[in-house]
């Protein structure tokens, strides 16, 4: 006959009364990045089933103290690898409200650009709406995208306007590079400039943003 035990809770001694050196951890997200889950079955299971979680002697490598031996065999505590993803988590969080508030900020840059530019052509006379300069500027995709060694944007000016840039920044939202750009109607981006990873580039004429795109830099 075979008995069926299931649990409807598990708890874990962890009162702080009970515990010293107790020390905030640090660089979760880094840790759980460095850990790799995987798909597998156990020899010594005949039935082959299907079961996901980390090996032992990969995690040990960054978590040491998470496994132990018993009988030549490698047990990895899965409970002591929690607290590092909840850290892991909570740091990206911040990382995403620290992005969320650059990105905010550059909007209200550009807002505040927006209301320069229209006072100049009130004093100027000059049309410089968005709506003026967009039909005739127009911003392509780079190619090739993804890229390692470089990679080439083209685009189209409008007949007549002050100044023309392409920006590049980081997915943080930080200028890293401004290419000014006259009459030709194609930029060369060397891989070198930058380091491998995703960035976002934008046509800038007379100081109002036409459009922006993303671009790859492979190792």
């Amino acid at each position: 006959m075979v008995i069926l035990v299931h649990a409807h809770t598990y708890s874990t001694h962890s009162d702080s009364l009970d515990k010293e050196n107790i020390e905030s951890i640090k660089n979760g997200l880094e840790i759980i990045q460095h850990i790799k889950p995987y798909s597998y079955s156990f020899i010594s299971d005949s039935t082959n089933k299907i079961c996901y979680g980390f090996l032992a002697q990969q995690v040990e490598r960054i978590l040491p103290k998470t496994v132990t031996f018993r009988k030549e065999t490698k047990l990895l505590d899965y409970n002591q690898i929690t607290p590092f993803l909840v850290k892991g988590v909570q740091e990206l969080q911040e990382k995403i409200e620290e992005q969320n508030t650059r990105i905010q900020e550059k909007q209200d840059e550009i807002e505040e650009l927006k209301n320069i530019v229209h006072k100049l052509g009130t004093l100027t006379g000059l049309d410089l709406s968005v709506e003026n300069i967009k039909p005739s500027a127009i911003l392509y995709q780079n190619t090739p995208n993804p890229f390692k060694e470089n990679t080439v944007i083209t685009y189209n000016l409008p007949k007549t306007f002050n100044t023309a840039s392409i920006m590049v920044f980081d997915m943080t939202g930080e200028l890293l590079k401004t290419y000014p750009i006259e009459t030709e109607n194609e930029l060369t981006i060397e891989g070198k400039e930058f380091k491998p990873g995703m960035y976002i580039y934008s046509l800038i004429v007379n100081d109002i943003e036409v459009d922006t795109k993303k671009m790859i830099l492979q190792k």
